[in-house]
């Protein structure tokens, strides 16, 4: 599964958590502490929550749809570890 994670957080500018837990068919909290494995690495870091989502007309957004993360290749790095 960690695996998975990287793969299609690499092929990604940001990814949001619904976005992945949706993509991995899992809940969005086991997803989170996946993610926290790579965090943990170095290898993943979670971006800042914006103010509002781009062109949502909603006062508040789901969390998990706002709750973005970017892989992030170490300078040097040529390809990803798991």
């Amino acid at each position: 599964m960690l695996s998975k994670i990287r793969d299609y957080m690499i092929r990604r500018p940001a990814v949001s958590l619904y976005d992945l837990a949706l993509h991995l068919q899992a809940q969005p909290d086991a997803v989170r502490g996946m993610l926290q494995h790579w965090i943990d690495k170095g290898r993943i870091r979670k971006l800042p929550r914006p103010g509002r989502c781009a062109g949502c007309q909603a006062a508040v957004c789901d969390p998990t749809q706002s709750e973005l993360y970017e892989w992030v290749d170490p300078p040097g790095d040529d390809a990803p570890s798991a």
